[in-house]
Order: C-alpha cells, then sequence, then structure tokens
C-alpha cells in the first residue's frame, strides 16, 4: 500500500464489520484472563477488608 494510501485509510464502519470468530485457543485464554482478573479482584478486596478491620 502506498504512503498516500496509507494516510488516507478509514476504518469502516462498525455496522459492516463481521463479528469475530474466535478459535478455541484464544477463547480458552479468554478465560483465563478473565478468571485471573476476577481472581486478583477478590483477593484485593479481601486485603482491604483486613487492613480496614484492623
Amino acid at each position: 500500500m502506498p504512503h498516500a494510501e496509507k494516510l488516507a485509510w478509514r476504518m469502516p464502519p462498525l455496522a459492516l464489520l463481521k463479528p469475530v470468530q474466535w478459535s478455541a485457543g484464544t477463547r480458552l485464554g479468554m478465560m483465563a484472563l478473565r478468571g485471573y482478573l476476577v481472581l486478583s479482584a477478590l483477593l484485593l478486596l479481601i486485603k482491604a477488608i483486613r487492613l480496614g478491620g484492623a
């Protein structure tokens, strides 16, 4: 793609884009990240409660 076309490129409207089809590995990775986020939030909440009660 020439440099001039790169500068003029615009993202198509979201309504025209197809939904992403995730592979099994990507889906598993996203579930692992979600689990990590939930676990870290719970641990942070427990730590805050312990510090507040002391």
